[in-house]
């Protein structure tokens, strides 16, 4: 998986950029971001969300993009550059090793997480169930967990085609279980066959003994 990203990283902006506009659009502007928020974006590739991000959470937030790709990671440090922006930190690592103390050996710092994103990456990574199940205990209760992916269920062409150059598998339930683990959980679907979607759940607030009273 790593070296095929690494292979399409200075082309990878001029076949997605277009392809998934409209989604990535809907996937942050539902993550209901604020100025001041910090987002943990996993698979962030080459930060084609970064803009969309940054313009939601301001100078005073932090956004996070974690990928394994180093190249395509390459690609996203020359967007930081152009736009000059310092709230944004680039973590190269596997998505499985994602936890509170990997965050804080990179920044520094506790950092709190108020919501997280997955952009075409849960279909291509091993283990995809324990990193979405990790990534939901970093974010704080109430925050929101978005993805960006594709599924087809039906075993065709289109499903081989898809699956074949980026070694992925968009016969994964990715939405389904993202709506398992969250609550008020919502799901779109772009395009003529549907397999584009973007699915928003919020993560669930823990009560206290006088909440429950």
């Amino acid at each position: 998986m790593t070296q095929w990203y690494d292979v399409i990283a200075g082309v990878y902006d001029h076949f997605s950029q277009r392809h998934y506009k409209q989604p990535r659009k809907v996937l942050v502007d539902r993550l209901d971001l604020k100025s001041g928020d910090n987002v943990l974006h996993i698979g962030c590739g080459t930060g084609l969300s970064f803009s969309l991000i940054i313009d939601k959470i301001g100078p005073d937030g932090t956004l996070i993009g974690l990928d394994v790709s180093q190249k395509m990671l390459a690609q996203a440090e020359k967007k930081i550059s152009k736009h000059g922006w310092q709230n944004v930190h680039l973590l190269h690592a596997d998505a499985r090793e994602l936890s509170a103390e990997l965050l804080k050996d990179h920044l520094g710092q506790d950092m709190t997480i108020d919501h997280a994103v997955g952009e075409l990456s849960f279909s291509v990574m091993p283990d995809w169930r324990l990193v979405m199940e990790n990534a939901l205990g970093l974010i704080k209760d109430g925050g929101k967990f978005g993805v960006l992916d594709g599924y087809r269920a039906k075993k065709d062409w289109i499903n081989s085609a898809l699956n074949f150059l980026p070694q992925s598998n968009i016969s994964r339930p990715i939405s389904d279980y993202l709506c398992e683990l969250t609550q008020e959980c919502r799901v779109q679907t772009f395009g003529r066959y549907k397999i584009i979607f973007v699915a928003i759940g919020t993560k669930a607030q823990n009560l206290s003994n006088d909440d429950m009273i």
